[in-house]
């Protein structure tokens, strides 16, 4: 049996806004977390939390989606939105400023110094 917990989402999503991870090593993550579920091999802590953590997954799953080469369905902020509709909010400052030219260089999300826990709006997240 695996223990999955909020934690362990949000130090997926930490390492990806710190660069560590891409969104395809997220869906690679996600999609083994369930096809433990699918095993019944996954348990969720705290089980009261379940609905949220399986939503988190479901939506990391499809992160990578593209709706055309290099353009992603689901921005950072989205992601980072869609956890913080459920009180898991991020401070992206941990971001050094030579990594964040480099993500300013590959066009990628600026999220350097932004308090994710205060944005807002609608990104296709079913968490309820």
């Amino acid at each position: 049996m695996v223990t999955l917990t909020i934690q362990d989402i949000v130090e997926k999503i930490k390492s990806h806004i710190k660069g560590h991870l891409t969104r395809e090593d997220l869906n690679v993550w996600a999609f083994e977390m369930i096809n433990l579920e699918d095993r019944r091999l996954l348990e969720y802590l705290p089980r009261k939390k379940e609905k949220m953590i399986w939503d988190l997954l479901v939506f990391i799953a499809g992160y990578d989606l593209q709706t055309e080469p290099g353009e992603y369905l689901h921005s950072l902020e989205n992601l980072v939105d869609c956890c913080a509709r459920n009180g898991i909010g991020f401070m992206a400052y941990e971001m050094s400023n030579d990594e964040f030219k480099e993500r300013q260089q590959q066009n990628l999300p600026k999220t350097q110094g932004k308090d994710f826990s205060a944005t807002s709006g609608s990104n296709g997240c079913s968490i309820t």
